[in-house]
């Protein structure tokens, strides 16, 4: 019943490769072979927070536009919409980078766990390095979701299996994730005003300008929330219905409402069917640190699909969530056979 059911089709066909690719990393983990794509992970995560630095240094984009850097110009809504300059490497938007770094964070203690005696203090310095990029985004839903997923996964990881280390490195850790989450997670009440009152309201002109296209999307979903709209048609169906300009167009940033929209009651059950599981793994697993720490990746993941979009919409940042989902399902499926 969708009015593009071709689009439905594509973009079931992505999730399926998804899919493919999840069980594919999870094979890889069962088999002990998967450093080889968190070397790889960890290696691209480490260059864009260097760009992101190199960048936040200049105060604007570099201009290497031959390497695949995307140079806003200065009228563009990105640039209106900020106050100040938020890195954004080579990715299309500071938010997808902070995705990407955050989950590079996760890879960098996974890998810090597994090699803890031979390769500590490289991984350490990979680690910071990705930290600061993922600051440097200025995404503040990602730095609140890192640190308030890290604190516990830190003391899960100090156990008496694993005698904490003595080094500073580890308080430093801490204490810069305690400083972070205290600093940034007041701002996270803006957040939640900005999209869930000033987008309704549209007191602010700028705001209004920029977000007017949720009024469009939210009516595809009161029309559609039994059934769906259908696979990825919600932002063709308010583009259709819309008046406005489809740069001005943007999907509501909260994933949840977007699942509810396209795939009706059913499918939001379902998907939260999903978190429910993600979240029993998390405590199911709990003396299995890398299944374990897989789970809280999921569930910061989650936490930011309550406030924006990328993860879900974006095909670049949402394939990080079947990577994720992988990793989680290999280390599970060790767990068990343990």
């Amino acid at each position: 019943w969708a009015p593009y059911p071709g689009l439905s089709l594509y973009v079931t066909a992505r999730y399926g490769a998804g899919i493919v690719a999840a069980l594919l990393i999870a094979f890889a983990v069962h088999e002990e072979r998967e450093h080889i794509i968190l070397w790889g992970l960890l290696i691209g995560a480490v260059f864009q927070a260097l760009y992101a630095l190199a960048q936040t240094l200049n105060g604007s984009a570099l201009g290497l536009t031959f390497i695949g850097e995307i140079v806003w110009p200065e009228d563009n809504l990105f640039n209106m919409a900020e106050r100040n300059f938020r890195a954004y490497g080579l990715t299309i938007h500071p938010n997808n980078l902070s995705g990407y770094l955050l989950v590079g964070l996760f890879a960098s203690v996974y890998m810090l766990r597994l090699r803890w005696r031979t390769q500590r203090t490289l991984l350490s310095i990979i680690a910071y390095v990705i930290a600061t990029g993922l600051f440097l985004t200025f995404s503040r839903l990602a730095v609140v979701a890192a640190g308030l997923v890290m604190i516990p996964l830190l003391l899960l990881f100090i156990d008496v299996r694993w005698r904490p280390p003595r080094s500073w490195v580890t308080w430093v850790v801490v204490a810069v994730l305690v400083g972070g989450v205290a600093l940034l997670g007041y701002r996270l009440a803006d957040v939640v005003i900005f999209r869930f009152v000033n987008v309704f309201i549209y007191r602010d002109p700028l705001p209004a300008r920029v977000t007017l296209g949720f009024a469009d999307a939210a009516n595809v979903m009161l029309n559609n929330w039994q059934a769906g709209a259908g696979n990825g048609n919600l932002m063709i169906l308010a583009g259709d219905d819309s008046t406005l300009s489809w740069r001005l167009l943007l999907p509501p940033h909260n994933v949840y409402v977007i699942v509810l929209a396209e795939l009706g009651l059913p499918g939001l059950i379902l998907f939260l069917s999903g978190i429910t599981a993600t979240v029993y793994g998390a405590v199911c697993y709990r003396r299995y640190p890398l299944a374990n720490l897989w789970s809280y990746c999921l569930l910061a993941m989650l936490a930011i699909m309550l406030l924006d979009y990328y993860f879900w919409l974006d095909y670049r940042s949402n394939m990080l969530v079947w990577w994720v989902l992988g990793l989680y399902w290999g280390n599970a499926s060790v767990a068990t056979d343990d």
